[in-house]
């Protein structure tokens, strides 16, 4: 593969799910820092086009849920899963803004990770600035992080 191909894989990979974009990459021929910036950009693109539009999705799921509702096809969920309630735990606790700016489009993929994130916490003002630079700082700590794991063997 040429060096171009490389870098829009790793744009690509690092689009959908971030945490592991870094670690397919080092078996490449690309530096560290050619991995940090292509996966960053590609998890930052990703995120701004996510996080900007996750109005858009929750209204169409309140829409979805409301047009079952009137067809009388809606079938009620279980509202205390163990999930819904480590979100409400995580919303309500001091440091809930922090973990979930700097680690969930990480850990979760980063579309999911910043719908979570616009959902939660779109009206505090810092959202959108923690969050990118979380994403910015974590793509040099995973391709530097893999550098160092991948040198071992």
């Amino acid at each position: 593969m040429n060096t171009l191909s490389l870098y829009g894989l790793a744009f690509l990979i690092s689009c959908v799910k971030f945490l592991f974009a870094a670690s397919i990459m080092s078996t490449s021929a690309l530096s560290p820092l050619e991995i940090a910036l292509c996966t960053g950009l590609g998890a930052l693109v990703s995120f701004n086009i996510f996080y900007l539009s996750a109005g858009y999705f929750m209204q169409r799921t309140k829409d979805k849920k409301l047009k079952a509702i009137a067809e009388g096809t809606y079938v009620r969920k279980n509202a205390f899963t163990k999930l819904n309630k480590f979100m409400v735990r995580l919303k309500s606790s001091k440091s809930g803004f922090w973990i979930a700016c700097l680690f969930a489009p990480l850990i979760l993929s980063i579309p999911v990770g910043s719908i979570i994130v616009a959902k939660f916490y779109r009206e505090t003002k810092l959202t959108y600035t923690v969050a990118m630079s979380a994403i910015a700082v974590w793509a040099f700590v995973l391709a530097y992080l893999n550098d160092i794991i991948f040198a071992q063997f």
